[in-house]
């Protein structure tokens, strides 16, 4: 799932979605992030009474605590209860609060239908920091708006865009609503499936819709739009960033092609994508598997049983991100991509391990193996959480010996793993050597572990102390170090939702709704050393489904959101702890403290020592909203434990060593010849280390600056977006190299129709674009050459001529049960009908329910009608570069005779099986014959060839009403007549003797027989077969479309590179194929969650999902 720090100032967002179940109870958990942002919000106060008709219900009470401890001042906890009235039936609601001292909150709340469409919505606005709520009312041409999402500008959260998706209208406001008069109403010409506001520039907004596959932009917040001209694009969308692109309004764009594979271009918002080229470095791939992530931008290749990871640095080309090769990799989930390394963990289908990167994110090696991870359907996801406010330290969970998991603990970003340490106030409980503690990395039902950047050093976590990691009601601990040592609180065991507020001066825990109904709270001023427990309602329990404290964690108001039971309406509880903390904190009750001071031989962490100020443990004060930790960093020399293994190394004996498998040429291969690369010693400085002088100097640990050599080319693959093509048309052809030197290697093209082969003098301008004059099977190769040698690819490419018109032969009537023909026949500048893969479609107008047309490879069909009636037939001459339909009419009677006639031997002289223009010319002049030589008018005459050789001919005389009218007797009699004595002619050639055709016979068909079946369909005999050339690409296109509409997760359907934020979801048992939720996702992220958007834009995000067995609140304070 994907995870982002988006840079510049943004405002805090709380989010919150809820799915009520009417079978399953109440279940929910909670699992919180926080990302590094800053916030530019202006509050601003509202009275409103109590009483105005629109507003909730809202009961403002004073609990009486229960007896705290001795060092507890003698207070209680103000709570307001509320109530949003009329949402029994919504389950799924959103927060928005803007946080930073805005005093603005945002509910809206939604219900859908069985088909997941939002049938039902009602937004809500507090003014007051959640303690009055009034219903808001959004109209347009006097209709009442149908909310299903909103979206808040990162660059001033001020800005927010409310959508109606179903209407196609946006309502726009730039002071949060506070004046509803100044709200600007746009009808857009697109459906807003997704809109995407950029994260530092406040005006633009990226709008995606998912049943055009376009993208589109807005300059002016969502006022006007603008079509980027891209078709394909999938949701795979990023905005550029400042910091990495040369042009942050950019956009990177993943589009999906005719083939099925995708495409990676950079677009620019004011030429449009249809001027940008496709990126040639790394041709197609995985479709929704791009990821961007700061300097890095990742894609997956997939094979049946393994995948490559491609990666993009600052820009440059994409290149191969090369793993140990002991296992295939199969899919890969991005943990963390800060300081200029990639942490990723890799599926290799009977293990998951934990790998780095060097700065580029080509070269990984392993840090950690065999971690516990969950594979599903087409992804995965493993059992790390990264501690947030103590840079590089991850908790991991890995599988042991004794098939259970083990909790270990790395503080340099996955260069040393250590087992947490027992609490030696809990060792008695167990007497075995392998007795430790196991803590709850990714809970499926509550929360893990929580940590937040604005309170370094503090987690919760739910756990054991024993042998392995128990299922059932967990103990909860804390760590005041950043998860060194830990302590088991008083708490009982149970299922909790953890939070920190105030920048760590509170701590709280409520009971889960997956556990119990509850109106209580257990909160902790001395950062767990003690706890108190009071009530938060008077009157009633409410199952808990989720806790989410003010944006930015730098107050001390929470609030709790649950319902009574199934059916009743959202309950909204607002804690406020002011009135248990009332001292606010002076320089006294602060003390120093640094991760780094537990660790006995290392006084550093990735380079640094870093010494923040807390609060004293004991010290009961408040930090305030206006409290920023001082913090100091001192940059350390390097030491043994700043450097790690290089790739192709393996630790043995407390050194690097060259390991069985690895070929410097592997690393030569990436070395653009004639500059210098640095060959490794067998050593690397771990890339988010800050190290500087020490053992950096010491030659053991520096690589040797060497030449780039020439090595010769390998690895080649040919690519094109076009596997078809059409004759005449431009197709352009890419190269692929894998190995070898590029700069000074030639490419030489060959095309394999006659045509002169093309040079090309280095990889970087090998593309070539070709024009194929004749159909056929193409066999194009390339041929790369440099001093060390040679290597040729080559690729099969079928070229076939465009149709461009059809005849088709449909006879204007017929009777019933004779099996009639149908023939068509195909044109085109280049064209012939004697072309493979030219295919028909036929319907008659007669087919019954979901019967398939008939697909036929010849140019002719029969079919017979079992009823008489007036049909439509339609025809379709296909290949796999055009199409051609055309529509006739035929008329069925009941009764009528046919006479089949024979001809002089001469007629087969004409080909009328090859021949469309002479058969036609023959059947319009034997048609003309009999009506002028026997009287009866063409609107009663039917002809049509049976069969070319010999030449035959079905006459249909179809029945008159006109007494005066010939009898068919008599037109049989006369035919017949005619026939023995040679006098009915067809002159196909003017009045030359040899080029006349005589009737030399005619015989009545008999139809007496027994009737034709009844033909409830085609009753050629061929085989149904899909048509997937010409129709793949839509059929992509739809199946996307209906896969997004349910769900709208990335993709990761298709692959598996991911991007993993901590604030994803857990999912339950019934959930094993859904992707995580990504709260706070780019387009390119894959979010679980049964909703389309999850894209609020900022801030602090809380997910609750009710009542569907896996918890699921979520939330992310920023």
């Amino acid at each position: 799932m994907a995870y982002q720090n988006i840079p510049g100032p943004v405002c805090m967002a709380i989010f919150i979605a809820v799915f009520v179940s009417l079978e399953l109870a109440l279940v929910s958990a909670v699992h919180l992030r926080e990302d590094r942002y800053t916030a530019s919000c202006t509050p601003r106060k509202l009275d409103i009474s109590e009483h105005h008709e629109d507003f909730l219900h809202v009961r403002v009470r004073r609990d009486v605590a229960s007896p705290a401890p001795s060092n507890y001042s003698d207070t209680h906890l103000d709570f307001t209860d509320t109530y949003l009235d009329e949402t029994e039936k919504h389950r799924e609601a959103y927060m928005h609060w803007s946080g930073n001292k805005s005093n603005v909150i945002f509910i809206l709340t939604r219900q859908r239908n069985l088909l997941g469409e939002v049938i039902s919505s009602k937004l809500w606005q507090s003014q007051d920091y959640g303690s009055h709520y009034q219903k808001v009312s959004l109209t347009h041409h006097g209709k009442e708006a149908l909310i299903t999402f909103f979206y808040v500008s990162p660059a001033n959260s001020s800005r927010l865009i409310f959508a109606d998706t179903a209407n196609k209208t946006l309502y726009i406001t730039h002071d949060e609503l506070k004046n509803v008069k100044t709200v600007k109403t746009v009808t857009i010409p697109f459906i807003p499936d997704r809109l995407k506001p950029h994260p530092t520039m406040a005006d633009y907004v990226l709008g995606y819709t998912l049943q055009q596959r376009k993208l589109y932009v807005s300059k002016d917040f969502g006022v006007t739009w603008q079509d980027m001209n891209q078709d394909g694009v999938t949701p795979r969308v990023f905005w550029a960033d400042a910091k990495y692109d040369k042009n942050e309004t950019s956009v990177h764009v993943e589009v999906q092609t005719s083939n099925g594979l995708a495409r990676y271009k950079i677009c620019s918002i004011v030429s449009k994508c249809d001027a940008a080229e496709f990126e040639s470095s790394v041709g197609s791939f995985d479709p929704f598997s791009m990821l961007v992530i700061k300097e890095y931008v990742f894609v997956q290749k997939s094979k049946v049983f393994e995948s490559v990871m491609h990666v993009s640095y600052k820009g440059g080309d994409f290149k191969r991100a090369y793993f140990p090769p002991q296992t295939s990799t199969k899919d890969f989930l991005i943990v963390n991509a800060d300081e200029g390394q990639v942490f990723i963990a890799v599926n290799h289908l009977s293990n998951a391990n934990l790998y780095l990167s060097d700065a580029t994110g080509q070269f990984y090696v392993l840090t950690i193996a065999n971690c516990v991870f969950k594979p599903r359907i087409n992804w995965f996801d493993v059992d790390i959480y990264e501690v947030k406010g103590i840079s590089g330290t991850y908790i991991v969970n890995q599988i042991a010996d004794n098939n259970g998991f083990r909790t270990r603990i790395s503080f340099d970003k996955g260069g040393n793993w250590n087992d947490i340490p027992t609490p030696k106030s809990a060792k008695t409980k167990c007497n075995t050597s392998d007795c430790s503690i196991h803590l709850m990395v990714r809970g499926v039902y509550v929360l893990g572990i929580l940590a937040e950047a604005k309170a370094p050093g503090i987690l919760m976590a739910h756990g054991n102390i024993g042998t392995k990691l128990q299922d059932g009601p967990m103990s909860v601990f804390i760590s005041r170090d950043g998860g060194w040592t830990w302590t088991q609180t008083s708490l009982a065991a149970g299922r909790y939702k953890f939070n920190i507020l105030d920048q760590g001066s509170v701590l709280t825990a409520i009971e889960d709704a997956s556990i119990n109904l509850t109106d209580s709270v257990h909160y902790s001023l001395d950062e767990g050393k003690t706890w108190q427990t009071e009530k938060f309602l008077s009157s009633k329990q409410i199952r808990v489904d989720g806790v989410l404290n003010e944006p930015g964690i730098t107050s001390l108001i929470a609030s709790v959101y649950g319902h009574e039971n199934k059916g009743s309406i959202w309950t909204v509880v607002k804690l406020n702890f002011s009135s248990v903390l009332t001292q606010k904190c002076v320089q006294d009750n602060y003390t120093s403290w640094s991760p780094a001071d537990q660790m006995e031989k290392q006084h550093c962490i990735l380079g640094r020592k870093i010494v923040y100020e807390r609060r004293k443990q004991d010290s009961l004060c408040y930090n305030g909203d206006d409290y920023r930790r001082p913090t100091s960093t001192k940059t350390c020399q390097c030491e043994k434990e700043d450097f790690e293994c290089d790739y192709g190394y393996i630790a043995s004996k407390a050194n690097c060593t060259k390991a069985g498998w690895f070929n410097k040429d592997s690393i030569i291969n990436e070395c653009q010849e004639g500059k210098k690369f640095n060959s490794s010693n067998g050593y690397r400085k771990i890339a988010a280390d800050a190290c500087t002088g020490g053992k950096a100097d010491d030659d053991k640990y520096k690589p040797s600056l060497m030449t780039c050599p020439t090595v010769k080319p390998g690895d080649l693959k040919i690519q094109t977006d076009q596997p078809i093509a059409a004759t005449n048309s431009d197709v352009v052809f890419s190269l692929i190299q894998g190995k070898g030197s590029k700069v000074s290697t030639k490419y030489l093209w060959s095309f394999g129709d006659g045509s002169p082969p093309v040079t090309k003098t280095s990889l970087k301008n090998s593309s070539v674009k070709h024009s194929f004059t004749k159909h056929g099977l193409k066999n194009v190769t390339v041929t790369a050459t440099n001093a060390k040698g040679s290597v040729t690819k080559s690729l099969e490419f079928r070229v076939e001529d465009k149709i461009t018109r059809t005849i088709v032969i449909v006879p204007s009537a017929t009777k019933v049960n004779h099996l009639t023909n149908f023939d068509i026949d195909v044109f085109g500048p280049l064209v012939s009908n004697n072309q493979a893969h030219i295919h028909f479609l036929w319907t008659f107008g007669d087919e019954v329910g979901n019967v398939r047309p008939l697909l036929s490879w010849e140019r002719r069909v029969q079919h017979s009608y079992s009823k008489p009636g007036n049909y439509t037939v339609t025809a379709e001459a296909i290949n796999s570069v055009s199409t051609v339909y055309k529509r006739y009419n035929v008329q069925v009677f009941e009764k009528g005779i046919i006479i089949r006639l024979n001809f002089s031997p001469n007629a087969e002289s004409y080909h009328f099986d090859k021949n469309i223009f002479h058969k036609l010319m023959f059947l319009q002049l034997l048609k003309v014959a009999l009506s002028l030589t026997y009287g009866e008018g063409a609107n009663r005459l039917v002809v049509q060839i049976h069969k070319t050789n010999p030449v035959l001919a079905n006459v249909l005389l179809v029945p008159s009403q006109d007494p005066q009218d010939m009898s068919t007797a008599d037109f049989v009699s006369r035919i017949q007549t005619a026939a023995k004595s040679r006098t009915l002619l067809i002159p196909m050639d003017g009045k030359e003797k040899s080029k006349i055709i005589y009737v030399v016979g005619a015989q009545l068909v008999n139809d007496s027989g027994p009737s034709a079946p009844d033909i409830k369909g085609p009753n050629m005999r061929a085989v149904y077969i899909a048509v997937p050339v010409l129709l793949g690409a839509a059929f992509v296109t739809i199946l996307v479309i209906v896969y997004y509409k349910r769900k709208f997760r990335e993709v990761r359907r298709y692959s598996i590179l991911r991007q993993r934020s901590d604030s994803d979801a857990l999912l339950g048992a019934d959930e094993d194929d859904d992707p995580p939720l990504d709260l706070n996702p780019d387009f390119g992220s894959n979010d679980r969650a049964d909703d389309d958007q999850l894209d609020l834009g900022t801030g602090s995000h809380l997910v609750m999902v009710t009542g569907r067995g896996d918890g699921g609140d979520n939330s992310i304070n920023c």
